[in-house]
């Protein structure tokens, strides 16, 4: 294991080595909540939640996500796939490299049935190129509150909340004041090849 997989788990060990911690992200798990939400839900001080917190935000496991004014949490399953894969992944036999536009119209062929997301895909990489495919069917310069993206993103997969998120984690689109805003220049910069 490299050195860079083995301090990423180490944090992960230490930052689920307390009870506490660990049912934190057991409930961030399920839903987006803000530390306020957690201690009702727990039963537990919002100083203890925000000591927790703060652990669970270094190593990565959990995310901060800025929504009207209030900051919520959730379990980054990003980080987590990451810290998984570079500490238990085994190097797969080489295949034939393909073109940037072949392997993404492979990916899309894979994903995508009847102008609808079949699934969201697991591997970074591929979800890259599910949601370039998404911006194209945002407006170009959009400005959409959040019930209008919301229904857009609900005609490709039901999950409409993720992919709303994982279009401004991923900066394809900025979100400020409840206002979704595609983002050109972002994608424009991120490749098929990334």
């Amino acid at each position: 294991m490299e050195r860079e997989a083995t301090e990423a788990v180490r944090e992960l060990a230490q930052a689920l080595s307390d009870p506490t911690r660990i049912r934190i992200a057991a409930v961030l798990l399920e839903k987006e909540l803000t530390i306020e939400q957690i201690a009702v839900e727990l039963r537990l001080r919002t100083a203890d939640i925000t000591r927790h917190l703060k652990l669970l935000l270094t190593s990565g496991i959990v995310a901060e996500i800025q929504a009207e004014h209030l900051a919520h949490y959730r379990v980054n399953l990003d980080a987590l796939n990451r810290i998984s894969r570079a500490a238990f992944a085994t190097p797969r036999p080489s295949s034939p490299e393909m073109d940037g536009d072949d392997w993404e119209q492979k990916v899309l062929r894979d994903f995508v049935k009847d102008e609808r997301i079949t699934s969201i895909p697991a591997s970074h990489k591929k979800k890259l190129a599910i949601l370039r495919w998404l911006m194209t069917k945002i407006p170009a310069n959009a400005e959409l509150s959040e019930r209008e993206i919301s229904t857009l993103l609900k005609e490709y997969h039901p999950d409409f909340a993720t992919l709303r998120r994982e279009l401004v984690d991923n900066k394809f689109m900025t979100r400020e004041q409840g206002i979704y805003r595609s983002n050109q220049r972002s994608l424009d910069a991120i490749s098929p090849n990334d």
